[in-house]
């Protein structure tokens, strides 16, 4: 709260007010009103005046007041990053089929510091570690795997050479990408260990060497659930923004709207890289997000998803 003037704590504890007026008076344009000119710390000190003039928390407001879709993005935005990532790996991890879509992409684009608030908060919600929630998986070595990913440290700068991506690229295939499904060592050397700049290196001297992209090669020689982590940590690192465009287009392509991942993509990477995400979708689609979502969703919900894609 000490980033904020005294004059902007005041105007967030007026709109903390305003928000519980719209909401027992169900007035969706001065909730999308406030929602769309707020950012996610403003949100957080609206939250933290709600709590203390009504002595209830925002969010039991929320679901008692608001329904479905305006409901669940709602809650989303008042939550914290991490929060709102433990809950879905929550939801994820705990349901009759486990959500693999959540599940990967928060373990592969999310770095270790924001994994490590994740698992304090998710056993602060449910009283149980996400650890052993993972552990439960009925695939041992996909539930090894995550586990892994909790523990290693990715570098933030270049760790190899050029040769070095060379040999490693050689090695990938000595060893043959199925084995990196199974192999937790081999996994944990080359897709956790080595930087973003390390991995670029290592994809094109893949493709250099064998003409084919270390992402395609997984996908025709790997299978299942590891080989689904493997291509999102190489894309989800590589090219984060691509990914999460290519995740918004399938989740408003075809029949029906996938509203828990357009709503996780959107809200989680709104005040991230949503520009750079734009691009990639304009440049893969030949359309803007914005007029995919209008056509897919409708009322103050269509609203909100359209402001937080031209953030």
């Amino acid at each position: 709260m000490n980033q904020k003037t005294p004059q902007e704590l005041k105007q967030l504890e007026n709109l903390s007010n305003q928000f519980n007026d719209a909401l027992f008076r169900e007035d969706e344009n001065k909730l999308y009103q406030i929602l769309s000119t707020t950012t996610n710390l403003d949100r957080q000190i609206i939250r933290r005046y709600y709590k203390k003039m009504y002595n209830v928390p925002i969010q039991t407001d929320i679901k008692s007041k608001l329904s479905s879709s305006l409901q669940e993005i709602t809650l989303d935005l008042f939550d914290l990053s991490y929060e709102f990532d433990a809950r879905e790996l929550h939801r994820a991890l705990t349901s009759f089929m486990a959500d693999d879509n959540t599940i990967i992409e928060i373990f592969a684009t999310r770095p270790k510091s924001h994994l490590d608030l994740i698992q304090k908060i998710y056993k602060k919600f449910y009283k149980n570690s996400i650890r052993d929630d993972i552990r439960k998986l009925k695939s041992k070595e996909f539930s090894e795997f995550l586990l892994t990913i909790l523990t290693v440290q990715r570098p933030t700068e270049q760790t190899i050479s050029n040769n070095d991506a060379y040999n490693i690229s050689k090695d990938i295939i000595k060893h043959g990408l199925k084995t990196y499904g199974t192999d937790v060592n081999l996994f944990k050397d080359v897709f956790l260990e080595k930087s973003r700049e390390d991995l670029i290196l290592i994809s094109r001297a893949f493709f250099e060497l064998y003409k084919k992209s270390l992402y395609d090669s997984i996908e025709s020689e790997a299978s299942g659930r590891n080989a689904k982590l493997l291509k999102g940590i190489l894309f989800g690192i590589i090219t984060p923004a691509q990914w999460f465009a290519k995740k918004i287009f399938k989740s408003i392509d075809g029949l029906g709207t996938d509203e828990k991942t357009l709503n996780r993509v959107m809200v989680s990477r709104a005040e991230i890289d949503m520009d750079a995400i734009r691009e990639y979708y304009f440049r893969d689609r030949k359309t803007d997000i914005k007029n995919d979502i209008h056509g897919d969703t409708s009322g103050t919900y269509r609203k909100i998803l359209i402001n937080l894609s031209e953030k």
